[in-house]
C-alpha cells in the first residue's frame, strides 16, 4: 500500500463473484495519478474483495471492519453494485459507528437518480454521493480536497448530505461530466495501479474494459447508460494488458463490454493480436448475435486452437421467443439471426451461454415453455452452458417506467429488485417457471463440466428414447424435488 500523506482516501471494491475483482476502482485512481496537484495531498489507496454473500459470517464482516479502521482513512469510497448493497450498508454502519468523523462516499450502477430523489440512501450514514460515470466527478471532488479555500465549481451528478437530506450540487443528470473519449484512457494494468499481488491470488480472473456504451437500447439494462455512441480504448492498448496479465499468470479474462463485436474491425484486430502473440488463456466475452460473422468466428477459432487452456466461453442473449416481450423491453432479437450465431460459434468449438429470462412483460408461462422447449435443445452438443435469469428492474434503467406501466410486481424484501410477478403470469406461474429452471439448472447448468456433460447426455437419451417433450422430463422431476422439498420453507 502506498504511504498515507495529508489526506487519505480508501476505495473499497466487492466483486460480484468468487474469483473476480472490481476493475472500476483501479481506473478511478488510474485517472488520478498524473495530477501531482492531487497527488501531492492526497494518499488513494484499494482494497479489494471477492465476492461476500449477504448472508456471511458476521467474524468476516467484523474483520473486514478492523480491517478498514485499522487504516482510518479520511475519505472511505464505496463502489455500489446490486449484489453487495447490503454488505455496502452492513460495512457503512459498522465504520461509523467506530469511527463517527469519517466521510463516506457511494458510486456505481446501484446508485441512481429515482433513488436519490426518493431518499433511499438518507438513512445511511453516507455523506456524498456520485451518480453515474465517476472518473470527472471523483476527480473534481478530490481536487476541491486539495485547495479548500478556492472557488468552489458545482460538481455535476454529485449529491453532497444535506440536514439529512441528498442534495445535488450540479445538474443531477449530465453527460457533459463524462471523458469525452476514453481512446487514451490510462490502464490500471500497465500503470502498476492493479498490484502484482492481487494477481497472484489463486484462480483470479482479469476484466479488461474495451469500450464504453451499447447501440442497443435495452430498457433492463445499464450498459448503454443514454451514450450517444460508443466510446473505444485504443485496441493495441487492449492487447498490451491481456500480454501483460498473461505474464503474471493469470489463466483467464473476461472482456466486460455489453457487445465486444459492436466494431468487427476493432474486435477482430484484438483477436488477431492476441493469436500473433500466441497467448494461452481462456477468455469470455459478449456479443449481439447480428455481430457474429464467419470472419470473427474463424479468429474465435484460431484462438481457440492455440492451446488447451484458450477456452473461448461466448454469452449471446435470447432472452425469449416472445416478440411483444421483447417489443416492450427494446430487445432486438431476431430468431434467425441467433440460429445462425449459435451455428457459427458451434463450428468454432466456443462454449456457448446462452441467456434466457424470466419475468418480461406480456411473458405467459406457455410462452416460456416454448422457449425452454426451444433452447434446451441448443445445449444437446459442445460444452454449451444455459443461463437463466430472473428479470431485474435496475435502479436507473429504463425498466423503472415500463415495470411501473405494465404494473410488475418488484420483490422489495433484500434490494435485489427481482420481479416478484406480472399480469402476464401470476405468482404462482412463476413459481413453476422457477421451479422447472431449478430442475434445468441441475442438468445443463453446473459448472462441474464432467458431471455436466454427463447427466446432459443421460436427458437427452432420455428424451429420445420417450419421444416426450424436454417439458415433460423437466416436469417430472420438479414433482420429484418438490416432494423431497415438502414441509421446508422452500418455494
Amino acid at each position: 500500500m502506498e504511504t498515507i500523506t495529508k489526506f487519505s482516501v480508501l476505495l473499497i471494491g466487492i466483486a460480484g463473484t468468487p474469483k473476480d475483482f472490481l476493475l472500476s476502482l483501479p481506473v478511478l485512481k488510474s485517472c488520478i495519478i498524473n495530477d501531482e496537484s492531487i497527488t501531492k495531498n492526497i494518499a488513494i489507496n484499494i482494497l479489494q474483495y471477492q465476492y461476500i454473500d449477504d448472508e456471511a459470517d458476521p467474524k468476516y464482516i467484523k474483520n473486514i471492519i478492523n480491517e478498514i479502521v485499522k487504516i482510518n482513512p479520511d475519505l472511505l469510497g464505496f463502489s455500489v453494485y446490486v449484489w453487495n448493497f447490503n454488505i455496502v450498508v452492513k460495512l457503512t454502519l459498522g465504520i461509523k459507528s467506530i469511527l463517527p468523523n469519517i466521510q463516506i462516499l457511494y458510486g456505481g450502477p446501484e446508485i441512481s437518480i429515482n433513488d436519490i430523489n426518493a431518499g433511499r440512501f438518507n438513512p445511511i450514514p453516507v455523506d456524498f454521493i456520485i451518480y453515474g460515470e465517476g472518473e470527472r466527478p471523483f476527480h473534481s471532488f478530490l481536487k476541491r480536497l486539495t485547495l479548500p479555500n478556492a472557488k468552489q465549481e458545482k460538481i455535476d451528478r454529485f449529491a453532497i448530505k444535506k440536514s439529512g437530506k441528498f442534495i445535488f450540487e450540479g445538474a443531477a443528470d449530465s453527460n457533459e461530466n463524462d471523458l469525452a473519449d476514453i481512446l487514451q484512457l490510462p490502464s490500471p494494468f500497465l500503470t502498476g495501479v492493479i498490484e502484482p499481488e492481487l494477481l497472484k491470488k489463486p484462480e483470479i480472473r482479469a476484466n479488461i474494459e474495451t469500450q464504453r456504451g451499447c447501440i442497443y437500447r435495452c430498457a433492463y439494462c445499464l450498459y448503454h447508460k443514454h451514450y450517444s455512441k460508443i466510446r473505444y480504448r485504443n485496441p493495441s492498448t487492449i492487447v498490451e494488458e491481456i500480454e501483460y496479465i498473461y505474464k503474471q499468470g493469470i489463466s483467464e479474462f473476461r472482456i466486460i463490454d455489453a457487445n465486444f463485436f459492436s466494431d468487427k474491425q476493432y474486435a477482430g484486430f484484438i483477436l488477431s493480436e492476441l493469436i500473433k502473440k500466441d497467448i494461452h488463456m481462456a477468455v469470455f466475452f459478449e456479443v449481439n448475435p447480428e455481430s457474429i460473422d464467419k470472419k470473427l468466428a474463424d479468429l474465435i477459432c484460431q484462438y481457440g486452437a492455440l492451446s488447451s487452456k484458450n477456452k473461448v466461453m461466448v454469452g449471446i442473449g435470447i432472452q425469449t421467443l416472445n416478440q411483444k416481450a421483447l417489443k416492450s423491453v427494446r430487445r432486438p432479437v431476431n430468431v434467425c439471426f441467433f440460429n445462425r450465431a449459435f451455428e457459427l460459434l458451434k463450428k468454432a468449438n466456443a462454449i456457448i451461454k446462452t441467456d434466457i429470462i424470466l419475468g418480461l412483460p406480456h411473458e405467459t408461462k406457455q410462452t416460456y415453455l416454448e422457449l425452454i422447449e426451444y433452447i434446451v435443445e441448443k445445449m444437446r452438443y459442445g460444452k454449451n452452458y444455459l443461463s437463466l435469469s430472473l428479470l431485474r428492474v435496475l435502479p436507473g434503467s429504463d425498466m423503472e417506467k415500463i415495470a411501473a406501466k405494465k404494473k410488475l410486481v418488484i420483490d422489495t424484501i433484500d434490494n435485489k429488485h427481482f420481479v416478484y410477478s406480472t399480469p402476464d403470469m401470476p405468482r404462482e406461474d412463476m413459481l413453476e417457471c422457477l421451479r422447472l429452471n431449478a430442475v434445468a439448472f441441475r442438468f445443463l447448468c453446473s459448472l462441474d463440466l464432467e458431471n455436466r456433460i454427463i447427466l446432459r447426455d443421460k436427458f437427452f437419451q432420455t428424451k429420445d428414447q420417450l419421444k416426450i417433450p424436454f417439458i415433460y422430463i423437466l416436469e417430472h422431476f420438479k414433482n420429484i424435488f418438490s416432494q423431497k422439498l415438502k414441509g421446508s420453507d422452500s418455494d
